[in-house]
């Protein structure tokens, strides 16, 4: 357990999702302890079947997004190199004209 705690905490840190559904099991596990406290009973299969839906489906959503997120990145990698690409060649055209005209506005004056 010693040695298991930093790589936990590191996957803990790097997913907010997973710092969301441990803290709803601590409130979980909380109402739990208060409802026995006034002689309520909750059978622990339905504590445990909650626990481990929530985990299932959290799993589902980590790799879904995944997924998504490596599309998304292969995609706006070549959007951006297009768009770079557009943006340059109209800069450079703008900048050229800008500095045409005003050299043509520059020695305007030499012209007869």
């Amino acid at each position: 357990m010693l040695f298991s705690a930093r790589p936990i905490a590191r996957f803990v840190d790097e997913n907010p999702t997973i710092k969301m559904l441990a803290l709803s099991f601590i409130l979980l596990i909380g109402f739990t302890l208060i409802a026995e406290g006034f002689d309520i009973y909750v059978p622990r299969g339905y504590i445990y079947f909650a626990m481990a839906f929530s985990i299932g489906v959290e799993l589902l959503n980590m790799r879904a997004r995944k997924k998504r997120a490596t599309a998304a990145i292969l995609l706006s990698k070549r959007i951006t190199e297009v768009n770079l690409t557009k943006a340059r060649r109209n800069y450079l055209l703008t900048t050229c004209r800008y500095q045409i005209a005003g050299f043509a506005d520059s020695v305007s004056w030499l012209l007869p």
